[in-house]
């Protein structure tokens, strides 16, 4: 009995058994036909295609270790080799941290997501590991001493030649060995930037093609390799060696915080190229005054340099070198506010969050030119006038006021941005103003407030009024000290020092350089810190007001009755460059960084 039961229930377990792999069998085999099943009922090219399609058995071939780095803005080479037993990617500095957003890819077009960035502070190098890597992959292998490899050894350059994607192959000979670079006629061009040179012979890695360099006209090279006389144009060819990098010279860089440093080397290097080609060719004083105002839009990129957390010794050394090139330009050019811009504008930069802002207006005075009406009128010859005919032969025209827009009234001055700097700041500001060592109507512009308004016993009287500006005060005074035929004088102070003195006269005889010569007599030196200038002043919006609103310059009497008033006057200007730079700067931008921006 208990041998039959014993029987039963192996039988039963035996069918369980059975039945289980049948159901997984079926299972298994529903899954593998079903899905050719589909296939079958669907026989469209693009099904037949990926029933054929067999996998790229390539991926470990030598070919994928030349790599093309692409990005928005540019391109250039990388490739694949073993430094200290790790793979890694190797790619110039200048490649991976100045493009935006730079991707790596193989000739395959296999993306390389990177995981950790290593920058050299010493060389135009960065080192880069990605996600799984293959430990078995076939890459290039590093020489293992550049320096012992003789001169004329032939060589190959891989590169992304024109940052045309493909990669291509340019051969040459070793000239010259260096601690940190090679040189090479191997002829890469644009885009082989980051991509490796090889021996011929072995196909080691003996360096990373860098940069070229033209050979200027100089009788020096004359009869040397390196005469650029010759019919062909002389270029120089330089890679970075890698064979003897050392593992203290590398820093770890994240990307997500070099976004900053990196927008602010690509600014600069707007910034030089720009100079370059616009000083290709002489420029007239239209194509230079537009240099010029173009220089202090740009401005704000050296302050973004001397205010910037650097991360990245190169980016840091690269920013150093363009500023350089940059500076010297402004200097020889006499651009030197734009340098002050700077210096002034960084120490702003840095107090942001000590200071404290607000937008300032004038109170409103009636418009002196509608009297206060918002319109103005003005005698016009009636087109129905006949002699002898009823119809007068004048009519009035009504029209918006322009000085007012319509209003009847207007700020004494217009809105502005006003800040409140502590004590110290100011102190600090004060001592990198440098007072001029000549002197402007009598004046020493950059000298400190109350020792210019003691200087003259005409200006210890009340002014006009005082106007608050950006980081100080502007007082209005009638008259001056020396001239009887002046209308008011202006005196402008920031950070407690004196940067602006514009005398008012009225137009008669005479041009603008007669003007000038009234208040500041001979040449300025070219290492002072002033400039002077003189303006026609005609525009009826920008006349000078005493406090009730009515316009300092008395206007000329109309030729024809139909004749609006007109002022003529002369503004001479003599200023600081800090004023100069102090106003060029970018204030909405270093507001949102003050006490108070909520409230404007």
């Amino acid at each position: 009995m208990e041998r039959k039961l014993f029987m039963r229930f192996w039988a039963g377990l035996a069918a369980l058994a059975v039945v289980g792999g049948i159901c997984t069998a079926l299972v298994g085999e529903d899954a593998k036909t079903g899905g050719k099943s589909e296939e079958k009922k669907d026989g469209s090219l693009l099904s037949k295609i990926r029933r054929n399609h067999q996998v790229d058995s390539s991926a470990d071939r030598l070919n994928n270790s030349f790599l093309l780095v692409r990005s928005p803005d540019g391109r250039g080479s990388a490739f694949m080799t073993r430094l200290w037993d790790q793979p890694v990617i190797v790619t110039n500095a200048h490649v991976y941290l100045e493009m935006k957003e730079p991707e790596v890819v193989d000739i395959n077009g296999k993306v390389y997501k990177i995981k950790e960035v290593l920058g050299s502070k010493s060389r135009d190098l960065v080192i880069l590991s990605h996600e799984d890597p293959d430990p078995d992959a076939e890459m290039l292998s590093a020489a293992g001493d550049v320096g012992a490899i003789p001169l004329s050894t032939k060589v190959i350059a891989y590169g992304n030649s024109l940052g045309d994607d493909v990669i291509v192959t340019q051969t040459g000979k070793l000239l010259g060995i260096g601690p940190d670079k090679i040189e090479t006629d191997a002829p890469f061009v644009g885009g082989n930037s980051g991509g490796p040179v090889l021996l011929q012979d072995g196909g080691e890695v003996i360096g990373v093609a860098t940069y070229l360099r033209h050979i200027a006209p100089d009788s020096t090279t004359v009869g040397s390799r390196y005469d650029s006389s010759r019919v062909r144009k002389v270029v120089r060819r330089f890679a970075t060696r890698i064979d003897n990098l050392q593992p203290d010279d590398l820093e770890p860089l994240k990307l997500n915080v070099l976004d900053r440093e990196r927008e602010v080397v690509r600014r600069s290097n707007d910034w030089v190229s720009h100079i370059q080609n616009v000083f290709q060719k002489e420029l007239t004083l239209d194509e230079f005054r537009e240099f010029s105002s173009d220089c202090f839009k740009r401005g704000r990129v050296l302050i973004d340099g001397e205010t910037v957390e650097w991360h990245s010794s190169y980016l840091k050394n690269k920013f150093e070198t363009n500023r350089e090139m940059i500076v010297a330009v402004l200097k020889s050019f006499e651009l030197d506010s734009v340098v002050e811009l700077s210096r002034l504008g960084a120490i702003l930069d840095r107090n942001a969050e000590k200071m404290s802002v607000a937008r300032r207006t004038g109170y409103p005075v009636r418009c002196f030119f509608c009297m206060g009406s918002g319109k103005y009128s003005k005698k016009i010859v009636n087109p129905q006038y006949r002699p002898n005919s009823a119809y007068a032969r004048y009519i009035m025209k009504y029209e918006a006021c322009a000085v007012c827009d319509g209003n009847g009234k207007r700020p004494l001055w217009p809105e502005r941005l006003c800040f409140t700097v502590p004590p110290d700041v100011k102190e600090e500001m004060g001592k990198r103003i440098t007072a001029a060592g000549e002197e402007f109507c009598g004046f020493r512009l950059g000298g400190e407030k109350k020792e210019e308004l003691d200087r003259h016993i005409f200006y210890r009287k009340e002014p006009l009024y005082v106007v608050p500006n950006s980081f100080g005060e502007t007082m209005f005074f009638a008259g001056n000290h020396q001239d009887r035929a002046a209308v008011c004088t202006v005196l402008t102070f920031m950070f407690d020092r004196l940067l602006g003195v514009a005398v008012l006269v009225p137009q008669t005889a005479g041009g603008l350089e007669e003007g000038l010569e009234r208040y500041h007599h001979g040449k300025i030196s070219g290492a002072s810190p002033i400039s002077i200038r003189a303006a026609r002043v005609e525009d009826r919006k920008a006349l000078p007001l005493d406090r009730r609103g009515r316009p300092l310059l008395k206007p000329i009497r109309p030729v024809n009755i139909q004749d609006e008033p007109a002022y003529r006057g002369m503004l001479i200007m003599g200023y600081h460059n800090s004023l100069t730079a102090l106003t060029s700067l970018d204030l909405p931008v270093l507001a949102r960084r003050c006490k108070g921006h909520e409230n404007l």
